[in-house]
């Protein structure tokens, strides 16, 4: 069985975080690229999500912040933020952009297609099967 160039899971989920620090103009915690990433069908682990921000060339940490498990919690630890690289940039050029959900105009969408995000379709969905 033969796979296309880029068809990995690893290249979309580099592809999607390249479009969300494209489209947000701000650097973002990793904490905060892990909310996005629960809007996706299937997610990212930490671990994945802190390999590829790492070790890939098209991001580039811009600075550190607190982090706490609570609000007003003692336990705090530096998280990172990131931003993209100049080869990001160039990468974000070239890939669809990103657009907002017509249903909740928050949950962002990686693709040009103008389809509900899978929250707002599943909440549709949910709203047929009760009114059938």
């Amino acid at each position: 069985m033969k796979r296309t160039v880029g068809s990995s899971r690893r290249t979309r989920y580099k592809n999607r975080l390249i479009q969300l620090l494209d489209m947000v103009d701000r650097p973002l915690s990793h904490h905060e690229i892990i909310d996005y990433t629960v809007q996706w069908k299937h997610g990212i682990s930490t671990v994945v999500l802190s390999n590829i921000l790492s070790k890939d060339e098209a991001f580039e940490i811009f600075g550190k912040v607190k982090s706490a498990k609570t609000v007003g919690s003692s336990d705090c630890w530096d998280v990172n933020t990131y931003i993209l690289s100049p080869i990001g940039v160039e990468l974000a050029a070239s890939l669809p952009t990103a657009t907002p959900c017509k249903g909740c105009n928050q949950t962002i969408i990686f693709t040009n297609e103008k389809r509900p995000c899978s929250a707002c379709y599943i909440k549709k969905k949910e709203e047929e099967r009760n009114n059938a």
